[in-house]
């Protein structure tokens, strides 16, 4: 969404130039505003944004594999409601109630209006850790969050998902 690459020009072009900040950038804040209130935004947005992502993770993966890692990562909030879940040697869900959700979304600056249209856009955590084939609770310390996420890692290279060389 930076200026000059291809995505800003389609955002300003399918949103207006009320989406931009002085400098130029993509105010996320009002573009926020807009697609968690207007469900026709949000998949206008995400057919925008999606197809250029995905590009670039695909891209990254491959370059990864070329350079011989035997683990890489690619972090995908909306894997589910994308219809991305499929191809993956493993799905983490990093899974929190959604009180504390609501909690850390209200520590970001959000009105509780702004954080349940954010709720309401995705899928229950609950159901995507309950496809996942890994879920990391994220409820506790930084420290607890890196320990599990540790566990999880080692089980996955231990497992059927962890690739060999």
């Amino acid at each position: 969404m930076l200026p000059g690459l291809p995505a800003h020009a389609d955002i300003v072009e399918a949103f207006g130039v009320t989406m931009l900040e002085p400098d130029g950038s993509i105010s996320r804040a009002r573009l926020g505003a807009l697609v968690f209130q207007d469900e026709a935004a949000r998949t206008r947005l995400n057919a925008i944004l999606h197809p250029r992502v995905r590009s670039l993770w695909e891209g990254w993966l491959q370059a990864q594999a070329d350079g011989g890692a035997d683990l890489a990562v690619v972090v995908i909030p909306l894997l589910y409601e994308a219809g991305m879940e499929h191809g993956w040697d493993a799905v983490v869900c990093v899974s929190a109630s959604e009180d504390l959700q609501r909690v850390r979304l209200r520590a970001r600056g959000l009105t509780d209006e702004a954080l349940e249209q954010r709720l309401a856009a995705q899928w229950p955590t609950a159901e995507k850790a309950r496809r996942a084939d890994y879920v990391i609770e994220n409820s506790g310390t930084e420290i607890e969050l890196e320990q599990r996420t540790l566990d999880v890692v080692r089980r996955i290279r231990e497992s059927k998902h962890g690739r060999t060389r």
